[in-house]
Order: C-alpha cells, then sequence, then structure tokens
C-alpha cells in the first residue's frame, strides 16, 4: 500500500487466513477507492453507527527502513470494536 500512500494493514482477529486476507484486502480496496482519511481508533466495518471493528496506527516494524518493503506510512492493525474502545 505504501506505493499509493497508505498504510499496510494487519490483523488478529480473523478465524482463519483466508477471512484473515479477506478483511484485509476489503479494507484496503475501501479506503484506496473512497479516499476516506482514516484515523487512529476510527471504527470500521459492520453498522455505521458502531463498526465491527476499530483500527490502531502503528509504525512499520515488519522491515527495516533502508528496504523497499517497508512502510513509511506504517500500518494499520485492525482489532474488534470492543478490544479498543472510543476515547471520550
Amino acid at each position: 500500500m505504501h506505493a499509493l500512500g497508505h498504510r499496510d494493514v494487519v490483523t488478529a482477529v480473523a478465524a482463519d487466513a483466508t477471512d484473515a486476507w479477506a478483511l484485509c484486502h476489503g479494507f484496503n480496496a475501501t479506503v484506496w477507492r473512497s479516499g476516506r482519511a482514516i484515523a487512529d481508533g476510527d471504527a470500521v466495518g459492520g453498522e455505521p453507527a458502531g463498526g465491527a471493528y476499530r483500527v490502531r496506527a502503528e509504525p512499520c516494524t515488519r522491515h527495516p527502513p533502508d528496504s523497499l518493503y517497508h512502510n513509511p506510512y506504517g500500518m494499520w492493525r485492525i482489532v474488534r470494536a470492543e478490544a479498543f474502545p472510543p476515547q471520550p
């Protein structure tokens, strides 16, 4: 996603690899197509009022900064909404 100017996305909430891929792919496609600005803690997926998930902003630590795979924009971690309650 860094080639498109976006963060990468990771998750551990899915039951298996296929579900995790579908969740991440759907999130990336929605972000890229909609142009919607996403912020740390935003609700995503599920009903518009609450969302089934929230995103947490993280730096890219999977690859060193001098690697072509390093994403300078960082990563979104998709977590279950109840694991990351909104701030008052």
